[in-house]
C-alpha cells in the first residue's frame, strides 16, 4: 500500500515543490516532473534559469566515491567520464570494449575490442591537429584497403609502419614510403622503385651539370642534369660528360669512337683483329659519293672510298695542289694513261 498518493483530478499542477519561495520541482498535469522549470515538457525535463552560469550541472551520475560518471551542464555539454581503451567511456550494449574514450587532455581514441584504432590529437593549432591511425590497428591488404571506396578494394592501407600503400582494384598502384614489393615509392627525397636496385631514381633536388636530377638507385651521381635554359648534361660519376642544346652539343672530354681509351679530343679506331677494309672515318654527298675516307690500315682516300695507298687522291682533273699562295702555285695531275703532269704556275721546276 503506497503511503502517500497525491491526486488532483483537474488540468493543475499535481504537485510543487519550493526551496522558501522559489519553486524547484514541479509535478504538472499529465505525469510530466519538471526540475529547475515550471513547465515541463517530457516525463523528466532539467532546466536552469537563463542567468545561470554555464558550469551550472543540470544533471550528475555519479559512483559510490563521487567520482563523476556523466553530467549534463547549463550550456548543453554532456560530459563523460575518461573511460580508457578497454573500457571506453562511451560504448554500447553488448560490446563495452568498443567505442570513445579519452588518451589524455585534448586527445581522444577509437578503440574497437579493447584495441586502439585511432585518435584524434590537437597539437595546439590547425596545423598540428591529427587524426592518427593506430600502427597496426588497420593494415588491411592489397584487396581490402583500410580506407575503401566503392566496392571495397580501391583505397589506401598501411603494410607496416611507415609504408602506405594506393591501390585500385585490388592492385598496388603506388607505395609511399618505405613500401616494398616492387611498388614505386614517393619519398621526400626521390621517387623510385622499391625493390629495383638498378632502376630509375627522381631525386628531388635542383638539378646542375654535375648533380642530376634523372639518375639511377644504385648510382646517383649518373644521369641527366640541368646545365641552364635549354641545355641538358650528360653526367658520369658527378662529371659533365655531355653538355646539349638546342643549337649546339658539347663534350667536355676526349671522345672515343671504337675506342674506350681515347687519346685525343677525337680519337677513331678499331680493333686489333678488324679487316683492313673496315672504315673509321668517312666524309660523303648527301647522294652518298665519297669525299674523304680513312680505313683501318691507316690509308686515307681522297676522293675515293677505297685508298690503295696511305694518301690516295683520285680524280680526273688536278688532284694534287702545293701552294705558296693564291696565285703561286704547282699542280699535279695525271692523266687517263697514267701520265703525270707537274705545272708550276712560275714556269720553273726546282729539284734539290
Amino acid at each position: 500500500n503506497p503511503v502517500l498518493t497525491v491526486r488532483q483530478g483537474g488540468t493543475g499542477n499535481i504537485q510543487i515543490w519550493k526551496d522558501g519561495n522559489n519553486e524547484v520541482g514541479t509535478f504538472a498535469d499529465g505525469g510530466l516532473f519538471g526540475l529547475g522549470t515550471t513547465t515541463p515538457k517530457s516525463r523528466l525535463s532539467v532546466s536552469t534559469l537563463a542567468q545561470a552560469a554555464a558550469t551550472t550541472k543540470l544533471f550528475t551520475v555519479a559512483s559510490t566515491t563521487g567520482a563523476t560518471l556523466f553530467q549534463v551542464t547549463a550550456n548543453g555539454q554532456s560530459l563523460f567520464a575518461a573511460g580508457s581503451v578497454s573500457a571506453p567511456s562511451a560504448s554500447f550494449v553488448g560490446d563495452t570494449d568498443t567505442g570513445l574514450y579519452a588518451v589524455s587532455a585534448n586527445i581522444f581514441g577509437l578503440a574497437a575490442g579493447g584495441t586502439q584504432v585511432a585518435q584524434v590529437k590537437n597539437g595546439g593549432t590547425a596545423q598540428t591537429t591529427q587524426f592518427i591511425v593506430s600502427p597496426g590497428a588497420l593494415l588491411g591488404t592489397t584487396n581490402t584497403p583500410s580506407l575503401a571506396f566503392g566496392d571495397g578494394d580501391t583505397g589506401f592501407y598501411e603494410s607496416g609502419d611507415d609504408s602506405l600503400y594506393v591501390m585500385t582494384g585490388g592492385n598496388a598502384l603506388l607505395g609511399l614510403g618505405g613500401a616494398s614489393g616492387g611498388y614505386w615509392v614517393i619519398s621526400t627525397s626521390a621517387l623510385y622503385n622499391s625493390t629495383d636496385t638498378n632502376g630509375a631514381y627522381i631525386a628531388n633536388i635542383t638539378p646542375t651539370a654535375i648533380a642530376p636530377a634523372y639518375t639511377f638507385v644504385s648510382d646517383t651521381n649518373t644521369g641527366l642534369g640541368y646545365s641552364g635554359a635549354d641545355q641538358l648534361s650528360v653526367i658520369a660519376g658527378g662529371v659533365m660528360t655531355q653538355r646539349s642544346s638546342s643549337t649546339a652539343v658539347y663534350f667536355p672530354l676526349n671522345v672515343g669512337m671504337g675506342t674506350t681509351t681515347p687519346k685525343s679530343v677525337l680519337s677513331v679506331s678499331t680493333l686489333a683483329q678488324a679487316p683492313a677494309t673496315t672504315k673509321l672515318f668517312t666524309v660523303a654527298s648527301t647522294t652518298g659519293a665519297t669525299f674523304f675516307q680513312v680505313m683501318a690500315t691507316g690509308k686515307v682516300g681522297v676522293n675515293t672510298a677505297n685508298p690503295s695507298a696511305y694518301l690516295h687522291v683520285q680524280g680526273t682533273t688536278e688532284q694534287l695542289r702545293l701552294a705558296y699562295d693564291s696565285n703561286n702555285y704547282t699542280a699535279f695531275t695525271t692523266d687517263a694513261t697514267g701520265d703525270l703532269t707537274i705545272a708550276p704556275s712560275g714556269g720553273d721546276t726546282n729539284i734539290t
